[in-house]
Protein backbone atom coordinates (compact mmCIF):
# COMPACT_ATOMS: atom_id res chain seq x y z
CA UNK A 1 0.00 0.00 0.00
CA UNK A 2 1.46 3.17 -0.85
CA UNK A 3 0.22 6.42 1.34
CA UNK A 4 1.06 9.83 0.15
CA UNK A 5 3.59 12.16 2.05
CA UNK A 6 0.91 14.16 3.84
CA UNK A 7 -0.77 10.61 5.52
CA UNK A 8 2.97 9.89 6.61
CA UNK A 9 3.43 12.70 8.86
CA UNK A 10 -0.42 12.31 10.42
CA UNK A 11 0.75 9.10 11.07
CA UNK A 12 3.82 10.28 12.25
CA UNK A 13 1.73 12.73 14.85
CA UNK A 14 -0.61 10.74 15.46
CA UNK A 15 0.76 9.38 18.51
CA UNK A 16 3.57 10.57 20.90
CA UNK A 17 6.77 9.08 20.10
CA UNK A 18 6.20 7.24 16.80
CA UNK A 19 9.22 7.55 14.57
CA UNK A 20 10.90 6.05 11.14
CA UNK A 21 13.62 3.58 11.37
CA UNK A 22 15.82 3.21 8.46
CA UNK A 23 17.88 -0.71 8.24
CA UNK A 24 19.58 -1.15 5.68
CA UNK A 25 18.09 1.24 3.00
CA UNK A 26 14.25 0.18 3.87
CA UNK A 27 12.11 2.78 6.14
CA UNK A 28 9.73 1.46 8.68
CA UNK A 29 6.99 3.56 11.02
CA UNK A 30 7.45 2.52 14.37
CA UNK A 31 5.65 3.10 17.76
CA UNK A 32 7.78 4.56 21.10
CA UNK A 33 7.04 0.94 22.26
CA UNK A 34 8.89 -0.66 19.11
CA UNK A 35 6.06 -1.85 17.14
CA UNK A 36 5.56 -1.49 13.67
CA UNK A 37 3.08 1.10 12.84
CA UNK A 38 0.10 -0.28 10.46
CA UNK A 39 -3.06 0.75 8.43
CA UNK A 40 -5.94 -1.30 7.73
CA UNK A 41 -7.49 -1.53 4.31
CA UNK A 42 -9.99 -3.82 2.61
CA UNK A 43 -9.50 -5.70 5.76
CA UNK A 44 -6.09 -5.80 5.53
CA UNK A 45 -3.43 -4.83 7.56
CA UNK A 46 -0.04 -3.41 5.74
CA UNK A 47 3.08 -2.10 7.63
CA UNK A 48 3.92 1.48 7.08
CA UNK A 49 6.80 1.54 5.10
CA UNK A 50 7.67 5.25 3.34
CA UNK A 51 9.67 5.01 0.31
CA UNK A 52 13.33 6.51 -0.30
CA UNK A 53 12.33 9.25 -2.46
CA UNK A 54 9.26 10.24 0.11
CA UNK A 55 11.84 10.15 3.01
CA UNK A 56 13.91 12.80 0.71
CA UNK A 57 10.67 14.64 -0.13
CA UNK A 58 9.87 14.97 3.48
CA UNK A 59 13.31 16.13 4.71
CA UNK A 60 13.91 18.60 1.93
CA UNK A 61 10.96 20.02 2.88
CA UNK A 62 11.89 20.35 6.90
CA UNK A 63 9.25 17.89 8.27
CA UNK A 64 11.49 15.35 9.44
CA UNK A 65 14.18 15.44 12.40
CA UNK A 66 17.23 12.86 11.33
CA UNK A 67 18.69 10.99 14.59
CA UNK A 68 21.09 8.59 13.26
CA UNK A 69 18.89 6.12 11.68
CA UNK A 70 15.78 7.65 12.95
CA UNK A 71 13.49 10.51 11.65
CA UNK A 72 11.03 11.84 13.98
CA UNK A 73 8.70 14.93 12.94
CA UNK A 74 9.42 18.31 13.30
CA UNK A 75 6.99 19.08 16.60
CA UNK A 76 4.09 21.33 15.61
Amino acid sequence: MMLDTTMILQLLHERPGRYIQRSMGDYSMMDANGVAVTVREDGKDFLVEPTAEQMNDLMAASHLICHGSKYTAVPD
